[in-house]
């Protein structure tokens, strides 16, 4: 490109050329004339003939026949000085002079014609070369086809994107088909006979196959070509290497998929908390994201192996799957060195022994051809450094697995082995609960009496549901019994906490309770004692309770509060009040002393004691609590205790679940008179 260049020069320096070959040639002519002149010699008279000759090689036509007209009127007054002017001889070497000038404009034409096509030539030329240098670039090639002979033509830029050698097309379209990959072939074919039946232009992708074996892909577009007449008479292309850009594509669509693997295992993996479910999830992702089969081989609790999951991308095969596994196993060898070394293993083909048990069971050939196998990779889940299982994942396609296919099988296995983590701990954890629950349980029925005994003189009943929303087991309590004396003690309490440890210090304060309780008769000297015994064997437990003392023979109550919820007292009349004249923090907390309340009780009278989990509501602050109950103790007032009880543990007001535990224990002093 280079030299073509330089050779082509703008318009302004040819014509400068030109005229001074115009010059050259006149001034040639002028000095042989001027040497004849001075000599007097004739014969130099034909030297003049030089003038034209010399212009020829570089004037254009005009000046070339300018300087031949100059030359023969030189001739012709040498021929008057020489003294030869109109004789024969003055006219035949004129005669040569002119032969000459026209032989000179003759080659001047010529030359310019030449030149001419040169101009025009050049630039084609030079078009041509930057094509074929940007075809070269962008990996490019263009053919034509002629439909007359039937031949096609190729650069060898497309030769090369073919993985021929230039020159080793022949031209035919058989070799042309030939080298289409076997899937893209018919598709390619149908679309360019398509185009030209249509006739219109075509563009497809497919893929090539060179004499190495590689497989290339290409862009390969093409429309037909017409002659004057309209009718098609060929077509004409051209084929991109896409090979660079489908490599991309790939990586694009394969991180896609691995992230969209990944996000969906996460999720799924999630929501499990069973062992079984997880490993089952696990192998029906890797089943039909990464390969065609996986199987998953657990470590057991006394170090064994055992294969607890198989999954096949078509459901049916899953027992074959599971028969070959076994029936092919190399005793646990490539397991073992997966969760000895923590890093995959990628194999392909079969061992040896897998091979020789193949050829010797036509049965489990059979088995093995529809399950598949080409290549294998092994993985393990691990958690913490600590290696759980192995998830093995194999595939029957030509296109073995690779690194990228290792790679999201490896962060699969991670996932794996947190979600089985977290779902073996999780089920541990809800066993020790059950467990736990099924103590507490049997604590609390041992504690909280199925019913109340009767009690001369007054009425008592008492209804108890435990927590819905957190199930784990409460300290809430009640208790109502008849001293030596004939004095009857109501206590309700509320241990802070839940589990083993609130049912077994719920179980100390009662027994405690009522030992005090036969002891003496002060209820604040029975909370104070309380409170020692708690802070001396729990310095972290904290308890209210509330316990009243009734004299039927008096008619009074005397009653102390340790941080707990005031009873609602109901007069004969009808007329309520909370009992809140006393209160001191609660059992096991800072405190010195509690302090007692004493009231009358007419016949008829009705108390109502409770624990915090009937008025206290996470949207409602507590006064809306003890102004519900006050309405509600009215309303329910000349209802049977059972029922006063129940209406209240299940009134609306009550969150359903409850949160929290709820006790409510009723004491009605007799009238004499029969309830409605």
């Amino acid at each position: 490109m280079v030299s073509l260049a330089r050779q082509v020069g703008p318009p302004g320096s040819r014509g400068h050329s030109s005229r001074l070959w115009l010059l050259a040639g006149l001034f040639a002519a002028s000095a042989v004339a001027l040497l004849d002149l001075v000599r007097n010699r004739d014969v130099l008279l034909v030297g003049v003939l030089v003038g034209p000759l010399i212009a020829a090689v570089g004037a254009t036509l005009i000046e070339v026949t300018v300087v031949g007209l100059y030359a023969l009127a030189l001739a012709l007054e040498l021929g008057e000085i020489n003294g030869i002017f109109f004789t024969n001889e003055h006219f035949a070497r004129m005669g040569v002079v002119a032969v000459a000038g026209i032989a000179a404009a003759v080659l001047t034409f010529i030359r310019q014609r030449r030149e001419s096509e040169l101009e025009i030539a050049r630039p084609q030329a030079m078009d041509a070369q930057r094509l074929r240098l940007a075809l070269a670039a962008g990996g490019m090639g263009t053919w034509r086809w002629n439909l007359v002979t039937g031949e096609v033509d190729w650069d060898e830029q497309l030769e090369g994107l073919y993985g021929l050698e230039p020159g080793a097309f022949d031209g035919s379209m058989a070799m042309y088909r030939s080298l289409f990959h076997p899937d893209d072939r018919d598709l390619a074919i149908a679309t360019v006979n398509d185009g030209m039946a249509r006739d219109v232009a075509w563009r497809f992708d497919h893929r090539v196959v060179w004499s190495d074996g590689s497989v290339h892909w290409l862009e390969g577009s093409g429309e037909p070509v017409h002659d004057a007449k309209g009718v098609i008479v060929g077509a004409t292309g051209i084929c991109v290497d896409i090979d660079e850009r489908r490599t991309l594509l790939a990586a694009e669509q394969a991180s896609r998929t691995r992230l969209r693997t990944l996000l969906e295992s996460s999720e799924q993996l999630g929501a499990f908390d069973d062992p079984d479910r997880v490993l089952d999830t696990i192998c029906q992702l890797a089943a039909t994201r990464i390969g065609a089969w996986a199987t998953v081989m657990r470590v057991a609790p006394d170090g064994s192996l055992e294969r607890s999951n198989v999954a096949h991308r078509d459901p049916a095969q899953a027992s074959a799957l599971r028969e070959i596994m076994e029936r092919l196993s190399d005793n646990g060898d490539s397991v073992k060195q997966v969760l000895e070394t923590g890093e995959p293993l990628l194999f392909h083909g079969l061992t040896r022994g897998a091979a020789e048990a193949l050829a010797h069971d036509a049965d489990l050939r059979a088995k093995f051809n529809r399950v598949g196998f080409e290549s294998c990779v092994l993985v393990p889940l691990t958690v913490a450094g600590r290696r759980l299982a192995v998830l093995s994942i194999g595939d029957e396609r030509r296109e073995r697995l690779g690194e990228a296919d290792v790679e999201l099988a490896v962060d699969l296995g991670r996932r794996g082995g947190s979600a089985l983590e977290r779902a073996r701990l999780w089920q541990e954890s809800q066993q020790r609960f059950e467990a736990e629950h099924r103590i507490v349980g049997f604590l609390q029925t041992t504690i909280i009496p199925d019913q109340l005994p009767a009690l001369e003189g007054v009425q008592v009943a008492a209804a108890y549901r435990p927590a819905e929303v957190d199930v784990d087991v409460g300290g809430d309590w009640y208790d109502a019994f008849e001293t030596v004396d004939g004095r009857i003690v109501v206590v309700v309490g509320d241990v802070a906490g839940h589990g083993v440890e609130a049912a077994s210090l719920m179980g100390r304060v009662r027994n405690a309770l009522r030992a005090y309780a036969f002891e003496d008769s002060d209820p604040a000297s029975i909370l104070l004692r309380l409170h020692r015994l708690i802070r001396n064997q729990d310095d972290d437990a904290m308890v209210t309770a509330f316990i009243a003392r009734y004299e039927p023979a008096t008619g009074l109550m005397s009653w102390s509060r340790a941080g707990h919820p005031p009873p609602i007292l109901v007069a004969p009349d009808g007329n309520t009040r909370f009992l809140d004249d006393v209160n001191g923090a609660p059992l096991g907390t800072m405190v010195r002393e509690y302090r007692t309340a004493t009231t009358r009780l007419d016949p008829g009278a009705l108390i109502v004691c409770y624990t915090d989990g009937l008025i206290e509501r996470r949207d409602r602050i507590l006064d809306d609590g003890l102004a519900w109950l006050d309405d509600r103790v009215r309303e329910y007032a000349g209802s049977s205790l059972p029922t006063l009880c129940n209406k209240l543990v299940d009134d609306p007001f009550v969150p359903h679940p409850s949160p929290d535990d709820i006790c409510v224990v009723a004491l009605r002093i007799d009238s004499g008179r029969a309830e409605r």
